[in-house]
């Protein structure tokens, strides 16, 4: 397998997985039942994490549908599915980083 095709290959099951993940996120407060376990806070931070949320399961969901659709339609020099993975790694590294530097409370 050439580069080029590793390349797509690897941009495809990354847009897959976000996919995937986003779906997951979306139901993961019914999953875990959140709803039994928000009863006794204010209900502004009870609605900033179901927002939170969603919000990221959207992100998750437009980030790999737009990856998937950038990486089918790349015919070029790939400099577009570059930046994608740059930005898809930034934004995954993001999290350790923060979690390494600022612990939580």
């Amino acid at each position: 397998m050439g580069p080029e095709k590793l390349r797509k290959t690897c941009l495809l099951i990354g847009g897959i997985a976000s996919c995937a993940m986003s779906a997951f996120h979306f139901v993961l407060p019914h999953v875990f039942g959140w709803a039994r376990f928000v009863d006794d806070i204010p209900p502004p931070i009870r609605w900033g994490l179901f927002s939170i949320n969603v919000f990221f399961s959207s992100l998750l969901l437009w980030g790999g549908l737009i990856t998937i659709i950038t990486t089918l339609k790349d015919k070029d020099s790939g400099l577009l599915s570059y930046f994608i993975f740059l930005a898809w790694e930034s934004f995954g590294s993001s999290t350790p980083h923060i979690k390494s530097s600022i612990p939580s409370p």
